[in-house]
């Protein structure tokens, strides 16, 4: 069962003819997971921004920090439970500056960020000697800076905008340089019909535990992926919008060491769907903080469709994607191209609202396509007898589609002191048993797990007035 809870402050003060701005937010979370064991993440930010605008200049200074923590406590069989913990103390400062001129804008920034990164492992040392089980606790830093530039120039009245931009990045983890630009070409072929292409370059930084990684080269783990997108966007009489965009992502780095045999196999597979919905959480949200691992070339491409439908009291929004997520598997296995974990391939979704007085109504369909997992298509007894199983292709079978409906009352009440608004959030409102993971014994017995049940949220917010 999930715990989850997260807060926002924001408190904006005229100062010296510019805006100061301090906010803050937290989010605090956990799964725990039966006998498993229990996942925890937890991140608190505060920062304080100062924007001020003089004739056609603006310009902004922001410092920042806040703190990250991910726990996860699982069981060992041989010392009990057995926890591991990282931390982040992450710090940073944000600077930029916009100027507008005749034939459109330039900007340009630095940006300052970095990090003390505590880790703490489990030492078996001290239960040896019969003093229970011990914590090992390491401290690194790091530090990242980047600069950043972009121009948009306005051709023909704004009917042609071409926005340019490119960044230059020391990945202080990596101990590396990256150059990343990207290009933006919107045209405006009617007042109603509207073209958008863009083109551009990313690198992902190593993950701060890279820091305690002696064997693995953090400078071969830097990703870099190129991304494509082409959109049309209609504008309808009445309000009505929609949107087709046609997207293509590549990336590439080191491929991870590949395995060889079958048991080495339904080792590597059990992330991709075999041990269930915790070991995706477990690879995918807290792998870059606890576990460095190497990466593999990846591709995904797709199209995205929308439609929505807005007046002063309703807002209509269906939105369809088809796409194809796929990893390479390594050079010495036969699988090759492979579908990724997540890979999804159609999703569907219809969300409405309507305001009525200081109520506010909504309701929102999903039905998304079953994760991609590893099927058992056979078992053999090895010579000791015990029974192993034998897989059948990478990412070869699908769970059932994923199917919510989820709804949201807001009220809202107005007074000279300021704006409350209390809402209530209900996922899977019909509590449909969405099997989010698959289990399969040695001996090829598959039991779906099933994801969350029915899942309120409360919450209130408070505005000054003039907010």
């Amino acid at each position: 069962m999930p715990r989850y809870y997260d807060g926002q402050l924001r408190w904006d003060l005229p100062v010296a003819g510019g805006t100061l701005t301090a906010q803050g937010f937290f989010s605090d979370d956990q799964i725990q997971i039966g006998e498993v064991g229990d996942f925890s993440q937890f991140f608190v930010r505060g920062s304080l921004r100062y924007q001020r605008r003089r004739g056609a200049t603006t310009w902004s200074v922001t410092p920042w920090g806040g703190r990250n923590a991910i726990g996860i406590k699982a069981q060992a069989d041989e010392v009990g439970t057995a926890p591991v913990r990282a931390a982040r103390d992450p710090y940073g400062l944000r600077a930029d500056v916009a100027r507008d001129a005749a034939w459109g804008d330039v900007a340009g920034g630095l940006d300052v960020q970095g990090a003390r990164v505590t880790g703490e492992t489990p030492d078996v040392a001290p239960l040896i000697e019969g003093d229970g089980l011990g914590v090992t606790r390491t401290y690194r830093w790091y530090a990242d800076v980047g600069l950043w530039t972009e121009a948009r120039w306005r051709i023909a009245d704004g009917k042609l905008t071409v926005k340019p931009a490119a960044r230059v990045d020391y990945l202080g983890i990596a101990d590396r340089w990256t150059f990343d630009p990207r290009l933006v070409v919107s045209h405006e072929l009617a007042p109603w019909f509207t073209l958008r292409e863009s083109l551009g370059v990313a690198h992902q930084p190593p993950g701060p535990l890279y820091l305690f990684a002696d064997e693995i080269d953090p400078r071969y783990a830097v990703q870099a992926a190129v991304h494509t997108s082409i959109g049309a966007h209609v504008r309808w009489p009445g309000e009505v919008r929609t949107s087709v965009t046609w997207f293509d992502a590549r990336f590439g780095g080191p491929g991870a060491p590949a395995a060889t045999s079958d048991d080495d196999r339904a080792s590597d597979e059990r992330s991709a769907g075999t041990e269930g919905w915790y070991a995706i959480v477990a690879s995918n949200l807290l792998g870059e903080e606890l576990s460095p691992t190497t990466t593999q070339r990846g591709h995904s491409a797709g199209v995205e469709a929308s439609l929505q439908k807005r007046t002063d009291r309703w807002m209509l929004w269906l939105a369809y994607t088809w796409s194809h997520a796929e990893r390479h598997a390594g050079a010495v296995r036969l699988d090759g191209w492979v579908p990724y974990v997540l890979d999804q391939t159609h999703n569907l979704g219809a969300t409405v609202s309507v305001a009525l007085g200081g109520w506010q109504l909504g309701a929102r369909a999903r039905y998304v396509t079953g994760l991609p997992y590893t099927p058992v298509v056979g078992s053999r007894v090895g010579v000791d007898g015990e029974i192993t199983p034998v897989l059948g292709a990478t990412g070869g079978a699908r769970l059932p589609a994923f199917v919510s409906l989820d709804l949201r009352v807001d009220r809202r009440w107005r007074h000279g002191w300021g704006t409350v608004s209390l809402f209530v959030d209900v996922q899977n409102a019909t509590n449909r048993a969405n099997p989010e993971g698959v289990g399969i014994d040695a001996d090829g017995t598959r039991h779906y797990q099933r994801g969350l049940p029915v899942l309120p949220t409360f919450g209130v917010t408070y505005a000054p007035p003039g907010s």
